[in-house]
C-alpha cells in the first residue's frame, strides 16, 4: 500500500487500485469531480460524511501528476479494450483521448479479420474489454471477457465518438472479467 498526503492510500485491493481515502471505499477522484463541478464543501460532506475538510485539502495538495491520472481511472484489472470491425477505427481513438490509462485498440489494428469463433479462440484466453454490435457475443463469449454491446441501430460516427464514447470510457474502471455492459441510444448501464 501506498500512501499519498493526509489520509490517501493506494491499495490494489481497494477501488481498482486507484487512489482512495484510508478506511472508505471513497475514491478520491469523485471528490475532485464534485468540487470541479462547483460542488461545495457542504454538498460533499452531506454525500460523503466520512470525509473531513482536511480529506479535501489532502486531495488537491496531490502531486499533478497523481491528479491526472484521477481524471482518468485506468481499465479494471489491466484489461485491454477492443473494439470489434463493426464499429468505426476512429471511435477506438475517441475512446484512447479519454480513458489514456487504457490499452484501446481495433481488431483491424491486430490485423485480424477472423470469424467470430475464430476471434474467440484466438483472443479467449486474454482478459479484455470486447466493444462490438454483434449481439452473439453478449450472449456468448469467454469468461475473461467483459463486453459491451453497442446495441444502436445505424448509429452517425459523430453520436458515437461524441456521445457514446464517453459513456462507456466512463463505465471502463467497473467492468471486469464477465461484466455486461449495454450502450443503446438513450442509455449506457451495467447489466
Amino acid at each position: 500500500m501506498k500512501t499519498l498526503p493526509g489520509r490517501i492510500v493506494i491499495d490494489a485491493a481497494v477501488c481498482g487500485g486507484r487512489p482512495h481515502f484510508k478506511g472508505t471505499r471513497i475514491p478520491v477522484y469523485v471528490v475532485l469531480e464534485m468540487l470541479a463541478n462547483q460542488e461545495t464543501w457542504a454538498d460533499v460532506h452531506a454525500d460523503y460524511p466520512l470525509l473531513t475538510q482536511d480529506d479535501i485539502h489532502s486531495a488537491w495538495s496531490m502531486p499533478v501528476t497523481s491528479r491526472t491520472c484521477l481524471d482518468n481511472p485506468p481499465c479494471s484489472a489491466g484489461m485491454r479494450v477492443i473494439l470489434d470491425n463493426n464499429l468505426p477505427r476512429r471511435m477506438a481513438k475517441s475512446l484512447q483521448g479519454l480513458a489514456p490509462g487504457c490499452d484501446v485498440c481495433h481488431l483491424s489494428d491486430l490485423e485480424c479479420r477472423l470469424r467470430d469463433g475464430e476471434i474467440r479462440r484466438r483472443l479467449g484466453g486474454e482478459s479484455i474489454v470486447w466493444i462490438t454490435r454483434d449481439e452473439d457475443f453478449w450472449l456468448d463469449a469467454p469468461a475473461s471477457w467483459a463486453i459491451v454491446w453497442v446495441a444502436c441501430h445505424n448509429p452517425r460516427l459523430a453520436f458515437l465518438r461524441e456521445s457514446l464514447a464517453p459513456a462507456i470510457a466512463r463505465h471502463l474502471p467497473d467492468l471486469v472479467p464477465g461484466s455486461r455492459l449495454l450502450a443503446t441510444e438513450d442509455v449506457v448501464t451495467l447489466i
